[in-house]
């Protein structure tokens, strides 16, 4: 399967065509989803695959795998995945990546209108330079999660890659 990641995201993303209809490739997931020994928790929505680490061992950082499932050329499938956190997790980052995009502006705000009344801006200045600093150890942490959860990442990737390959061909 060929993979198109990166270091610098986040959320990894990867694309593949592959050779079985896209009816029978969410089949097989629905099986081995439904399957007694389905060790991740997940869920078939339309052509859309999410699978997550089941609770026993899930913890903050673990992610999340989405897959859609399109019709490709011919009988083939398009087959697109993204590795990220649950929805709850990314989108509290998101509000704290905008609450300090907004606190840069107003403190960058508050420093220029403190220089032209002539008062002394240090302050604003001072916290305007530390939102690049914030935003920075932000995403530090977001790379340590990621980190945290690279082993989970790999189990999820594997076990889609199973389901792909099929029971039958595995060793």
């Amino acid at each position: 399967m060929r993979e198109e990641r990166s270091n610098v995201h986040l959320r990894p993303r990867f694309r593949d065509e592959l050779s079985i209809p896209p009816e029978e490739l969410l089949a097989k997931f629905e099986k081995a989803i439904s399957h007694d020994s389905f060790k991740f928790k997940g869920t078939i929505i339309g052509n859309h695959v999410i699978l997550d680490i089941s609770s026993t061992e899930n913890h903050f950082w673990s992610p999340q795998l989405n897959i859609t499932i399109e019709k490709g050329q011919e009988k083939a499938s398009l087959l697109r995945g993204l590795f990220g956190p649950k929805p709850q997790i990314w989108t509290f980052f998101m509000f704290i990546h905008f609450a300090v995009a907004l606190a840069f502006v107003g403190f960058g705000i508050m420093a220029y209108v403190k220089m032209n009344l002539g008062k002394s801006y240090l302050i604003p200045l001072v916290l305007c330079s530390a939102m690049p600093v914030i935003w920075l150890v932000l995403y530090a942490i977001g790379q340590l999660g990621r980190q945290k959860g690279r082993a989970q990442m790999i189990a999820l990737n594997n076990f889609m890659n199973d389901v792909i390959v099929g029971e039958e061909n595995r060793k």
